[in-house]
């Protein structure tokens, strides 16, 4: 060994010494925490970033390369974090968006009933009106202008349904409107669990990669 490359060996040394605490608290203390905990990539990821300085200080690749991924692990599992809560957050906007105009949908629908119940009262009063005056004013027409008075309420109260069914379409149309966006943003919010899924599952296959490389060190170790 040159005399130039011994203090890098002797720094690597100290370094793992150093670092066994370090090991036990992932191994003992983190593992209580679930894999996206903030306190647990906190910890992971400033483990990464002293693996990764002291690999390039003392120029072992081995330990850079531990940190690179410890790093990169920690960083892909907020991210997953991150999409997941915002999928949440999402769809419960979507599901209280859909509850706000399903009461909308509702008012309108009893305010609707109730301009046809005063249209249909008016009507009758009106009709009531009609047929009294209609008596009063001469007894030898009084059948004609009966008729016609008959006429025009049965035309009021046509216009009176009329306009019933078109308000009711109009809440109908407005409640699938709603359903169809609640339905939209649900898919949104699959989408992004997903990702984040799929975000998850890269992590993880960092992580058993690193197991494998810790694993083999370990033998090559055990082997020397």
């Amino acid at each position: 060994m040159s005399l130039t490359t011994l203090p890098r060996s002797i720094g690597r040394f100290e370094y793992r010494l150093l670092r066994r605490p370090s090991e036990l608290l992932q191994q003992r203390f983190l593992g209580r925490f679930a894999d996206d905990d903030p306190r647990r990539l906190f910890v992971e990821r400033t483990l990464g970033s002293a693996d990764e300085f002291a690999g390039r200080i003392f120029q072992d690749d081995a330990l850079r390369v531990r940190g690179t991924k410890l790093k990169e692990r920690a960083s892909l599992l907020a991210q997953a974090a991150t999409l997941e809560a915002d999928a949440k957050a999402r769809k419960s906007e979507a599901d209280e968006k859909l509850d706000a105009d399903k009461a909308d949908a509702e008012q309108a629908r009893k305010d609707a009933v109730k301009q046809q119940q005063d249209e249909l009262a008016q009507a009758r009063k009106q009709e009531a009106q009609n047929k009294e005056q209609a008596r009063k004013k001469a007894e030898a027409d009084a059948a004609a202008k009966q008729k016609q008075a008959d006429q025009k309420a049965q035309q009021r109260l046509q216009s009176v349904d009329n306009s019933r069914k078109q308000q009711e379409a109009k809440a109908d149309a407005e409640k699938k409107r709603a359903e169809e966006e609640r339905a939209s943003k649900v898919r949104d919010a699959s989408e992004q669990r997903k990702a984040a899924d799929t975000q998850r599952s890269e992590a993880e296959r960092l992580e058993q990669l690193a197991n494998a490389e810790k694993e083999e060190r370990r033998k090559a170790r055990n082997n020397a």
